[in-house]
């Protein structure tokens, strides 16, 4: 006879990769989405001209892309 199967919970597989200490890759796909859509954003806002507020729109992009894939995080678990 075969031994039964362990199917790990999305517990088990959060406390795995919070041992990895590393952000999880939603956090970085969110992280780098919300930057480049904040950046185009404020490109396409300000088109004529010079200015440095897309950097700080995509730094704001950045941290609330970063905090919605933490959300995602928390509720589903992460994608790999």
């Amino acid at each position: 006879m075969s031994k039964r199967s362990v199917h790990n919970d999305r517990a088990t597989d959060r406390k795995k990769s919070e041992q990895a200490g590393g952000p999880a890759l939603i956090e970085v796909i969110g992280l780098g989405a919300g930057a480049l859509l904040f950046y185009m954003g404020a490109e396409l806002l300000l088109l004529s001209k010079p200015h440095p507020l897309h950097w700080f729109a995509t730094a704001l992009g950045a941290i609330l892309g970063f905090i919605g894939g933490w959300m995602w995080y928390v509720a589903r678990g992460d994608i790999v």
